[in-house]
Parts: C-alpha cells; structure tokens; sequence
C-alpha cells in the first residue's frame, strides 16, 4: 500500500495476499506463481520494486505498470528467508537485482530481463549486502558483505 499524504489516500502497490502471477514470460526464465508472500526486505529504486519473501521468494515490480514482471521462490531449503534485496546500477548502466539469503547465497539478476547474471556460495548466512561502484579499477563492481 502507498499512502500519499498529499491526495489523503492509499493505492495498493502489490497484494502478496493473494497469488502473484508474473507478467513476463521468456523461455528459460525461472520465474514461478507465488501465494501468500511474507515480505521480510524490500528495497525500491527508479520506480522499480524488489520484495524478498520469508520461504525464499523474490518479487520485482516495476510500479508504473500494472501486474508483477518477475517472481520465483529462489530456494528450497526449510530456513530460506531472503534476508536482503537491493536495487543497483552496475558502471555499464544496467540495472541489477541481488538477493541474499538463508541458504548461503547472493543471487544477482538483470533487472530487464530477470536472467542470472551472477551467483555467490558462502559457508555462512548472509544478513545483508550492500554493493559499491568501483570506477578506479579494473572490477565492474564491489559487494561488501
């Protein structure tokens, strides 16, 4: 839900109550129907929404159109909270989606087409992200964990 105090009113944004069906379908891409969404992150940038979900779900929504573009459960493990999202720009421009969870992995996708660009394992679960622009190297990007 949106409240704007200005116009004294509420716009729902995304209703994780009942099922999200998403929008954009491509062969080969993993996004999947999701119902009754818990949201435990949530992060918006350029008028686009990412949510992360208490059973390893991942929601993207751009919020000037209707309907969900991307959803997937990200992992089948028993303890899959997606305990952060974040919305990026790499140094090309192109708009990135990471997810850090529970089963020990950061997730990132193209934010354009919800393909896989990258996937990190640890030994540990990751609480949080955060990712740095790195223009005086040869790394596109920094993620700090």
């Amino acid at each position: 839900m949106h409240w704007s105090s200005l116009l004294r009113r509420g716009e729902e944004v995304l209703n994780v109550a009942k099922p999200i069906f998403p929008s954009l379908k491509r062969p080969g891409l993993l996004s999947q129907q999701l119902s009754r969404v818990q949201i435990s992150t949530m992060a918006v940038k350029e008028n686009f929404m990412v949510a992360g979900g208490f059973k390893g779900e991942l929601i993207c929504k751009y919020l000037n159109q209707p309907g969900v573009a991307f959803c997937t459960k990200l992992t089948a493990d028993d303890d899959a909270i997606t305990n952060a999202v974040d919305v990026y720009r790499n140094p090309s421009g192109a708009m990135r989606v990471m997810a850090a969870n529970n089963d020990a992995q950061i997730r990132i996708y193209d934010a354009e087409t919800f393909a896989s660009v990258n996937r990190y394992s640890f030994d540990w679960t990751v609480n949080n992200t955060s990712i740095t622009a790195c223009y005086s190297s040869s790394a596109d990007e920094i993620t700090t964990i």
